[in-house]
């Protein structure tokens, strides 16, 4: 019976709470899906029409109404959470008083023993009985019987709440980590001890259930909702310009604000002293928010080291050693990073991490101006107008200006101008460089080069580095950058991947964690003796989480003195001083080389150039390149200056042959790091550089060799709405759970969770309402009074006083009667 009694009180205390939860989050008037659908609406209305102020101003209403939205479902929140917190303060004050109650009865009904009648026995008895299934209403119990008539009272998993005729106080206290949260204590002399998690079922328990399992939970993700609204919609604004082609700044508050970021972090009331910890949590990452609150707790002495707890499955998250000076940040793969500046930080300290507190309770918009609306693109692309293929290039987008600390990339750093301004040099059909175009005259390589890009003709290709976390590693070692030198037939070759003989080569791993799962896979190749940069590459591109290309160059400058004595040259195989390919000049020149170069090796990617005096040659596969000098003239020679854009000063004469090798770029894609035994590569773990520059732009068709195409800063934001339409497009972008969810999907995800539980709690309810009935009806018809038979009978009894009174009145009429006769 008491069993029964608590699983309804329990089930009846959670269905009704999730009901009203179910309510806040779902309403009309609470919701959020009526208000997002507006505001994306808007935003799609702007795109068709840029330059209306009144479009605009609709955008801004309607994102101030989303903001306020959020606003009030955590206010509504919020006061559920006050709603329980103020439900367990009145239970426990119940439970306390019926624990005292029952330990009164106890020391009663052990004095009234032998000195009482057995109604005044009885009479204690059922009070007690009628005191415990009152506190089963409140909170499961376990009983176990004492000398006979002591009953004693155990919560949880033995905690005594009644012994005999002694009761341990009952009382509840701010939890010392989150003083919102109420909890349970119990009063062993004067020393509370926190004892929530010991309580079960009954109302009490079915209140501590949905707080932990459903209120808690919904909080936490209403609160990544608005922090994935904010970050994601604050970083695409960003990134457009505004009506007076002015870079965009944050639409809404933003997440990181110093008051936000103190927030999400709480000291334990139990710390030492001084009470000085300066500490604070900032978002790294909103796809990988869980919604759950954490532990942080500091253990050691001397060197203090550290544990994080998921609070939602209590996971061990992160941990390791603090060093012994501030400020130093905590890095987590839990979408947030935690700060600690300065303070006397201790073993036995503790802080609670709530990383999504108050960012619903604190959204709002950051911008009133309708002129600040930023739905221009910054960028603009075009074709030079010399160009002889047929390529086409999109006036590129915007994927985020900032970094994944949300700083501005160097892109962007510098207002009303893209930095660098970059060339699109196509170095063959299928391949291009990016080019550094802050002088128009004289294009560089970016630094970290993006070289020797691979494109597919005649379809649409990105031309830029897509991914934000894209990392650069090229070949570093010296002789990449020298030309390895022998008598022509000695057999030089490139001395790759090092020209130590006792080296022949070289292990390339790649370690790949899948963001996603978490599982780590583990490729590797070995780079071979001699073999080219194209090879390497090819093969390096085997491995997974990495793209490789190569390129060769070398730049010669021809001494010929032009007597009779001939400089001949063979290059890769291919005398390009012998008559049978056309008539050879004397003296030798660079343009004749670049010429017959270009002639011979058309389509191999091998191509030449000439300035008139210096002869560049370059392999756009990564292929090595020989130069032979065979000539007679001892005064004849080639001088290479200059060997993948490092100089040099390398002589080639008198039957002698060079080797240049390539360099490799590994461009690394988010999760992946590389490892090298060393040879082409020297650091055992190369220091990558970031190539992700923040926007894209796309190019179709079929460009020739030598065809440009221009990337700059967009001085008109009027009329563009580039922008617009990818703040538009993050309605439906998977930003949530990993890059997996929308934020429609989420939220709509979430009623439905919360939903489905308040049709099960309801049908739990009824259930086990129904057996409480049925155990109820058992437990009157052995030891209770059934109202309906005792009504029978008092009926019965009616009769027969009736029928006895009918018969008293006949006997005394007969006797009066009788008298009357006589007298």
């Amino acid at each position: 019976m008491r069993t029964d009694t608590a699983n309804f009180a329990e089930l009846d205390a959670f269905a009704t709470q999730i009901a009203q939860l179910d309510s806040v989050i779902a309403g009309a008037n609470t919701g959020l899906t009526a208000a997002l659908d507006s505001f994306f609406s808007s935003l799609q209305a702007v795109a068709d029409s840029p330059t209306s102020l009144p479009a605009r101003q609709l955008v801004l209403s309607e994102g101030e109404r989303l903001a306020q939205r959020f606003n009030v479902l955590q206010a509504g929140i919020s006061a559920q959470t006050d709603n329980v917190n103020s439900q367990i303060r009145s239970i426990g004050s119940e439970v306390d008083q019926l624990a005292q109650s029952i330990a009164k009865l106890n020391g009663d009904i052990t004095a009234a023993q032998g000195f009482s009648t057995s109604d005044q026995v009885n009479d204690l008895l059922d009070a007690r009985e009628e005191a415990l299934r009152q506190l089963s209403e409140l909170v499961s119990f376990s009983t176990s019987e004492q000398d006979g008539n002591i009953i004693n009272v155990f919560v949880g998993g033995g905690q005594p709440l009644v012994l005999g005729s002694n009761a341990n106080r009952v009382v509840t206290m701010d939890n010392p980590l989150d003083p919102s949260r109420t909890e349970l204590a119990i009063n062993v002399n004067n020393n509370l001890q926190m004892v929530t998690d010991s309580f079960s079922g009954g109302n009490l328990g079915g209140l501590l259930r949905y707080r932990d399992d459903i209120l808690d939970k919904v909080q936490g993700n209403v609160g990544v909702l608005a922090i994935a609204v904010t970050d994601m919609f604050n970083a695409q604004h960003r990134a457009g310009i505004d009506l007076n082609s002015n870079q965009g700044i944050d639409f809404f508050t933003p997440i990181n604000t110093d008051a936000l970021m103190r927030e999400r972090i709480k000291a334990s009331s139990n710390n030492g002293f001084p009470n000085d910890r300066d500490a604070s949590v900032s978002i790294d990452n909103v796809s990988q928010l869980t919604g759950s609150d954490y532990r942080l707790n500091l253990g050691g002495s001397g060197t203090l080291n550290y544990t994080l707890v998921r609070a939602s499955d209590q996971a061990v998250v992160s941990s390791g050693m603090l060093s012994s000076s501030f400020p130093q940040t905590i890095v987590t793969d839990q979408g947030f990073s935690i700060n600690l500046s300065s303070g006397s930080f201790q073993n036995s300290d503790s802080f609670l991490i709530s990383p999504t507190l108050s960012a619903a309770e604190s959204m709002a918009l950051n911008i009133q101006d309708t002129a600040s609306l930023a739905l221009g693109s910054p960028i603009i692309a075009g074709a030079s107008l010399g160009n002889s293929g047929t390529g086409v290039i999109s006036q590129g987008g915007i994927i985020r200006v900032g970094d994944i600390d949300s700083q501005s990339l160097p892109a962007f750093a510098t207002a009303g101008q893209l930095s660098p301004p970059l060339l699109i040099r196509f170095t063959s059909a299928s391949t291009y460089d990016v080019l550094d175009n802050t002088d128009p005259l004289n294009p560089q390589n970016l630094s970290p080069p993006l070289r020797n890009q691979t494109f597919a003709p005649n379809q649409s290709n990105n031309l830029l580095p897509q991914d934000l976390s894209a990392t650069y590693i090229s070949t570093s070692a010296a002789h990449v950058f020298s030309a390895q030198i022998g008598i022509i037939g000695s057999g030089v070759s490139n001395g790759y991947p090092d020209p130590n003989p006792l080296i022949t080569s070289e292990t390339i791993t790649v370690n790949t964690v899948n963001a996603a799962t978490g599982s780590t896979s583990v490729t590797s190749v070995n780079l071979l003796a001699g073999e080219s940069a194209a090879t390497a590459a090819a093969r390096i591109n085997t491995l997974n989480g990495v793209t490789a290309t190569a390129n060769t160059s070398a730049t010669v400058n021809i001494v010929d003195d032009g007597d009779a004595g001939l400089l001949r040259i063979r290059f890769n195989g291919v005398t390009l001083t012998d008559p049978a390919l056309g008539t050879v000049p004397n003296p030798l020149t660079s343009d004749f080389l670049a010429e017959r170069i270009n002639q011979v090796f058309a389509g191999s990617g091998t191509s030449a150039s000439s300035d008139g005096t210096l002869l560049t040659v370059r392999s756009v596969s990564g292929a090595d390149l020989r130069f032979e000098e065979f000539g007679t003239d001892a005064n004849d020679r080639l001088e290479i200056v200059n060997i993948n854009g490092a100089a040099t000063n390398i002589l080639v004469f008198n039957n002698q042959e060079a080797v240049v090798g390539g360099t490799i770029d590994i461009i690394t894609d988010a999760g992946s790091t590389i490892s090298t035994s060393g040879g082409l590569f020297t650091n055992p773990t190369p220091q990558p550089l970031p190539v992700y520059l923040g926007y894209q732009v796309s190019l179709a068709g079929s460009p020739n060799v030598g065809d440009t195409f221009s990337i700059g800063f967009n001085d008109s934001g009027a009329g563009d709405n580039r922008n617009a339409l990818a703040l538009a497009g993050l309605q439906t972008a998977d930003i949530l759970d990993n890059g997996t969810l929308s934020i429609a999907q989420g939220y709509s995800q979430l009623v439905a969770q919360v939903g489905s539980q308040t049709g099960a709690a309801n049908i739990d309810r009824e259930a086990v309402q129904s057996l409480l009935f049925q155990t109820t009806a058992r437990r009157d018809s052995v030891a209770g009074v059934n109202l309906d038979e005792e009504a029978a009978r008092l009926i019965q009894f009616q009769q027969s006083y009736t029928a006895s009174a009918q018969i008293i009145t006949v006997a005394r009429e007969i006797f009066d009667t009788l008298l009357g006769a006589f007298r």
